[in-house]
């Protein structure tokens, strides 16, 4: 799978590392990230997202519908120079080794020349939305950062199916969850997949009319083992982060503590009484016209705002893990 030219792997041709055009490649990369930075070097802030970053870098508030670490890498970036600049300076690192990444996957998994390869990271390292990104107190640039070295060893686990290599995915697929809680589908269906992909060949050949058994065994014994790997290490890795998140918030382990809420917002407009089995929430979805419930424009005020769907829900149902559930 992915079988890219013997010149372009990575494992055993060095040639695409030591090519100076390489090198100077990368150091333009970093140049243009930093002249860009320096014409447009305002910090840009989104709230409440970036005020919820901002109140647990200063204070180690865990916010209960947002990933949390960025908070700390606020904190350890920019509280010790009392300036947003240096977490700017960061996320430009940052970026400039996602570009770099983009051209290392052109060259390394997909075979492409170096000037394709080179072409496409300048244009991810130009692209408006990545510069957008750079400038805001927001997860984006970091969990980007995070999600394309997961793909690329997603790509080095496929085309050589080493488990450590899996490992690492996951590994870097938890860091994405834990800055941008979006990433959590896409990682698990990747658990899934990335085993099934990496050994389709062999999983194929094992309902082949003329496979041997041994082979059959054998295929089936490696996709198994990499299936089974996958899901249990994933498994463990969101246990722990679920712990480490409810530890830090003193409260009940959770990915987010206010997914109920968040959901239940989310398809208010078209919520019915009969939807809930709670007859108290049925009573206040049923009430809904008082608070402009089915007003699709409304759902973001129907979680935030006072007077809305989660806080009519709250003052009904106080209990922190009722109210979420």
């Amino acid at each position: 799978m992915f079988k890219a030219p013997a010149a372009a792997r990575v494992t055993g041709s060095p040639s695409f590392f030591v090519d100076p055009h390489w090198w100077l490649f990368c150091f333009l990369i970093l140049a243009l990230k930093f002249v860009l930075l320096g014409l447009d070097p305002l910090p840009q802030l989104f709230m409440g997202d970036s005020g919820s970053y901002l109140f647990t870098a200063v204070s180690g508030w865990i916010p209960p519908d947002r990933s949390f670490l960025y908070g700390y890498v606020i904190r350890w970036s920019s509280l010790g120079t009392g300036s947003l600049s240096s977490l700017l300076i960061l996320q430009a690192f940052l970026a400039t080794v996602t570009a770099i990444l983009v051209a290392l996957i052109c060259r390394c998994i997909f075979g492409l020349t170096s000037g394709l390869s080179y072409l496409f990271g300048v244009l991810c390292s130009l692209d408006p939305l990545q510069l957008v990104w750079e400038r805001y107190v927001m997860t984006e640039t970091v969990s980007l950062f995070f999600y394309a070295f997961a793909l690329f060893f997603s790509f080095l686990y496929l085309k050589q199916q080493r488990l450590w290599q899996l490992a690492i995915v996951e590994i870097l697929s938890i860091f994405a969850i834990g800055f941008r809680m979006s990433y959590l589908l896409v990682a698990q269906i990747s658990v899934v997949l990335l085993p099934v992909i990496a050994f389709f060949p062999e999983i194929r050949a094992a309902f082949g009319k003329h496979s041997s058994t041994l082979s059959k065994v054998s295929g089936l014994k490696s996709a198994g083992l990499h299936l089974a790997f996958s899901v249990l290490f994933m498994f463990l890795l969101q246990q722990g982060y679920r712990q480490l998140n409810g530890r830090l918030a003193s409260r009940e382990p959770a990915l987010l503590h206010n997914t109920g809420l968040s959901v239940l917002t989310t398809w208010a407009p078209v919520l019915k009484p009969t939807d809930s089995p709670d007859p108290r929430l049925s009573e206040l979805i049923a009430r809904g016209n008082e608070f402009r419930l089915n007003d699709v424009w409304s759902r973001d005020g129907q979680l935030y705002s006072p007077g809305g769907l989660a806080d009519r829900w709250k003052q009904i149902e106080p209990n922190d893990v009722g109210a979420c559930s």
